[in-house]
């Protein structure tokens, strides 16, 4: 199919789309796991059609009808569903029996990242450019999904997240697997100065910048996050990028950049 490539696999049931890693579906007994497009759902008008975002002024009851259609294809639990509201913030939850169940119960809980060691918990990440990030240790089968956008990049969330499986979870980073989904490339991703300067500030990476023209600089998020992703320790092996922009592509993704008033794509992960 079309976004088939060395890793992701481009795979349609009925009228739902979906992408999976290849390195993840090496454990697929142990794991399930996929990233929408925006067909096969109810949501209409600029959420056309598989709009997973709650909060992005679409109809609640067609979102949540998305959700229970992807849960039905993919073996989620939807009564069992994480999904928090996303701030682009660097706070990461660990996700229990307790407190799972958050779009079934419209229960607002603030975070951008979530973590779980317990089965049969589908956390839910939400997004429309900004990178999508899924960690997986079969070792000692812990998930977590991450929403990064530029300021999730900024504020380290995903470092943050590798780093407490880590020091929390004794995880080892040569066991994670960290897999980035579609999100808005380096010619696509446009900023001003004042933003750049954060950039430049933060992170002394060469290639990370390009001048656009006197106002305008394109980053290139996917290196800086891959960079840093590396310093944690993860293997350079284990770091797995969809090859995939949604601005690009707007015909089967959502993009904010690009329609402002848009859905959002869901990213879902379960321990089986």
């Amino acid at each position: 199919m079309k976004y088939d490539n060395q890793e992701v696999v481009h795979k349609k049931i009925g009228d739902i789309q979906y992408l999976q890693f290849r390195a993840l579906l090496k454990y697929k007994d142990n794991l399930q796991h996929c990233f929408t497009f925006r067909h096969g759902g109810v949501s209409s008008d600029k959420y056309n059609s598989l709009n997973l975002g709650l909060n992005t002024g679409d109809n609640i009851q067609n979102v949540k009808q998305n959700y229970i259609s992807v849960c039905n294809i993919m073996n989620f639990n939807y009564d069992n569903l994480f999904r928090g509201i996303q701030t682009h913030s660097d706070k990461l939850i660990f996700v229990t029996k307790e407190n799972c169940g958050s779009v079934l119960k419209d229960i607002d809980i603030e975070c951008d990242g979530s973590i779980t060691n317990i089965a049969n918990i589908p956390l839910v990440t939400n997004s429309a450019d900004c990178m999508t990030v899924l960690i997986y240790d079969n070792t000692n089968k812990y998930i977590a999904s991450i929403h990064s956008g530029w300021q999730g990049v900024i504020n380290g969330i995903v470092v943050k997240a590798i780093n407490k499986l880590i020091n929390e979870f004794n995880c080892s980073s040569k066991n994670l697997i960290v897999c980035i989904c579609p999100s808005i490339c380096k010619n696509c991703f446009e900023v001003m100065n004042d933003v750049k300067e954060k950039f430049e500030s933060k992170f002394r990476y060469n290639d990370i910048i390009i001048k656009k023209d006197d106002t305008h600089y394109l980053i290139d998020l996917q290196l800086i996050l891959k960079n840093e992703i590396l310093s944690t320790g993860v293997l350079d092996e284990n770091i797995h990028f969809s090859g995939i922009c949604n601005k690009c592509n707007v015909e089967d993704f959502y993009s904010f950049r690009n329609d402002k008033v848009t859905g959002r794509m869901g990213c879902f992960i379960m321990l089986k």
